[in-house]
């Protein structure tokens, strides 16, 4: 599958001259110190991305269409409720309206549009 081709304007972007992330103004992220973004990264419009639970790592060269949701999954289905860190791989695509909640996603994976990622 080919990536999709995105035409915007760069007001719409911010960008980080340090890694060199591409990222949409109206991006949301709880817990910012927890996500860890690698460079070459493009996170679009309506992204959450829930570090207030656990860590999120992000590799290289990942791009996070419109509205999608990357939360850590639960360790523990019984109270205290803990929350275990998620990977994110290097070279990979999470589709629009997607929610992603699992442990671990490898590398150069492409996850379309409209999916719900979980580890149980």
């Amino acid at each position: 599958m080919d990536m999709p081709v995105r035409n915007v304007t760069s007001n719409e972007y911010r960008k980080t001259q340090q890694y060199n992330l591409k990222i949409s103004r109206k991006f949301f992220a709880l817990g910012q110190h927890q996500v860890s973004l690698a460079s070459k990264n493009t996170v679009e419009h309506g992204v959450i991305l829930r570090g207030d639970l656990a860590k999120i790592k992000i590799g290289d060269y990942t791009i996070f269409d419109q509205d999608c949701i990357i939360r850590p999954t639960l360790n523990s289905a019984n109270p205290p409720f803990e929350y275990k860190e998620i990977n994110i791989g290097k070279c990979c695509y999470i589709g629009k309206n997607t929610i992603v909640s699992a442990f671990n996603i490898g590398d150069h994976v492409y996850i379309g549009e409209n999916c719900i990622i979980v580890n149980l």
